[in-house]
């Protein structure tokens, strides 16, 4: 078990080593930045503010002075979501309000954050990020293979190329905001069980919240966002079916989330030690990834009415 000094020595490495690999191998570093707020909600959770505050305003610094302001919307965020998840682990909140708030919070004030960077440029919001999108489907045209063709059909070929790239840029921008929010919202989700995990370790455990991961669902209320969301995609109009898309898509990540909690329930119940279980999720996401995912998806819209955990102990909301 590790002092309160030497667990705030660990944990602050982590976070610089975390936030920094990305820096230096950003492919190979992905996985790292994914788990990078995790220590920091360890060290905001159960040690003074001072200690997170100013490993955070390293990195910042670290940061900045490597790859100038372009990061400063990302940096932005994923300084805000450690510090508002450690503040609700604080309060005791529920796993359903510490997640909503370390997601609303920092994506509120990044929106101001744009809108103010808009307004000093003399840009629309929208004109940013659809420069931004397009800039990226640009580099990824660059260096997209292309196969070779005759020299009478090139031009033909480059036009074909570029229809697509605006294509998929606009599809891309379309359903940007329901993609950001569940970038943060599948990040926020995997810090916050691995958080749970460290804190249950420890002796005595640091208990966070009494409620069960695998007991874990949505309000029954948000069928019927669901439901909103499909009937807008098929109203005349085309605002109602970009808002429409990105609540639909939003939606069907929260019921992925709710179909988890269900398998995580039953798996749970299986006569496999822990190893087993791990393994066993493996090789279905291995052979069945997709499938395995809709079916989530489907077990967390159905719960509703199936009640595939029997724990449901009010009146179904009609």
């Amino acid at each position: 078990m590790m002092t309160g000094r030497t667990e705030r020595y660990a944990m602050a490495l982590l976070s610089c080593l975390f936030t920094l690999i990305p820096v230096i191998a950003p492919m190979r570093g992905l996985i790292f930045s994914l788990v990078a707020p995790a220590p920091l909600v360890v060290l905001g959770a159960k040690h003074p503010w001072r200690y997170s505050l100013s490993v955070l305003g390293f990195e910042i610094a670290v940061l900045l002075f490597l790859q100038g302001p372009a990061v400063l919307f990302t940096v932005f965020y994923y300084a805000l979501a450690p510090l508002v998840m450690a503040q609700a682990i604080r309060l005791r909140y529920t796993i359903t309000r510490t997640i909503t708030w370390s997601v609303v919070i920092p994506c509120g004030l990044n929106m101001l954050l744009l809108a103010g960077y808009s307004a000093v440029v003399q840009g629309s919001p929208l004109t940013l990020v659809e420069r931004t999108v397009e800039s990226l489907m640009q580099v990824a045209q660059e260096q997209m293979p292309l196969p070779e063709s005759s020299p009478d059909g090139s031009d033909e070929a480059d036009e074909d190329v570029a229809m697509t790239v605006k294509s998929m840029s606009q599809v891309i921008l379309m359903i940007l905001p329901a993609m950001m929010l569940m970038n943060f919202l599948f990040t926020n989700v995997v810090n916050y069980v691995l958080v749970r995990w460290y804190f249950g370790r420890g002796q005595p455990s640091f208990v966070i919240d009494p409620e069960d991961l695998g007991a874990w669902h949505l309000t029954d209320h948000m069928v019927w966002v669901f439901v909103t969301s499909g009937i807008m995609l098929m109203l005349p109009s085309a605002l109602l079916n970009v808002v429409g898309w990105n609540v639909f898509i939003l939606t069907l990540a929260l019921y992925l989330l709710h179909g988890i909690a269900i398998a995580v329930f039953w798996l749970r119940r299986l006569p496999l030690p822990v190893s087993g279980r791990w393994l066993l999720v493996f090789i279905a996401f291995l052979f069945v990834g997709p499938l395995l995912l809709l079916t989530c998806i489907a077990a967390g819209l159905f719960d509703i009415w199936l009640d595939f955990r029997r724990q449901r102990q009010e009146p179904l909301v009609c």
